[in-house]
């Protein structure tokens, strides 16, 4: 049965991620797993949850409302892991506990109107292109301390770290060496935050997907996206925003 696959795959995950902050002298509760759920079905995203599962990523705005509505029974966290279009921020504002992708100016500015305009901060990540591909989304290395210091600016929103997807040509060996980059950039970027009346910080690192969230542990995440490894192949496939889980 799906169900008792699914427990079984919570059930791994959680001891390679323990394994993984072991190898790392790092605690294994520091580390949250983000199910990423998209093009899976409700009964799988609730096999997961009665599994242990308490946060929920969604890619797409129309998806994340249709699910969060048909699960509103379940005590869970919805995150946002997907590219964000300016014209969907009402969709998603408010609706999430995380937004993982915001890359530009712009967007936190859409995001902080709409926000402020419920009267919330919405805490968000910066997306940072960490191997710098043209086809990727994500604030180039050079432009992400200005980023950083301008959505401190923001009303609205509160910044609480950074993401990144490696290239989906690397081997997660080789994509360790970008999450250990994310970090020691992360680790840097700390002197550029001021705490204000919202608390912005960096301490989140959100990084790693099914092919090598181990690597991502060891360098530091502190959230992992994780999708079929849990949830097992999707029915539907789509387009997809890189490699999300």
């Amino acid at each position: 049965m799906a169900g008792n696959s699914i427990q079984d795959n919570w059930r791994r995950i959680n001891e390679q991620i323990a394994e993984a902050a072991a190898l790392a002298g790092r605690r294994a509760a520091d580390i949250q797993v983000v199910g990423v759920a998209k093009m899976q079905s409700l009964d799988r995203v609730e096999a997961a949850v009665r599994a242990g599962l308490r946060v929920v990523g969604e890619n797409y705005a129309q998806e994340l409302t249709s699910k969060k509505t048909a699960l509103r029974h379940l005590n869970l966290k919805w995150h946002f892991v997907g590219h964000l279009q300016s014209n969907k921020v009402k969709n998603v504002v408010g609706e999430v506990a995380l937004i993982h992708s915001v890359d530009r100016l712009s967007l936190a500015q859409k995001i902080g109107e709409y926000a402020s305009t419920r009267a919330l901060a919405q805490d968000i990540l910066i997306e940072v292109n960490i191997d710098e591909e043209d086809s990727k989304n994500g604030v180039a290395i050079d432009q992400a301390p200005a980023l950083i210091e301008e959505v401190q600016k923001v009303a609205g929103i509160r910044l609480c770290g950074l993401m990144c997807m490696p290239s989906l040509e690397k081997s997660p060996e080789e994509s360790r060496r970008s999450f250990a980059q994310l970090r020691e950039l992360r680790d840097q970027w700390r002197a550029l935050v001021s705490p204000g009346k919202v608390s912005h910080h960096v301490d989140e690192l959100s990084m790693g997907t099914t092919q090598d969230f181990r690597y991502a542990v060891m360098e530091g995440a502190t959230l992992v996206r994780l999708g079929t490894i849990l949830f097992g192949e999707r029915a539907v496939r789509g387009a997809s925003h890189g490699r999300l889980s």
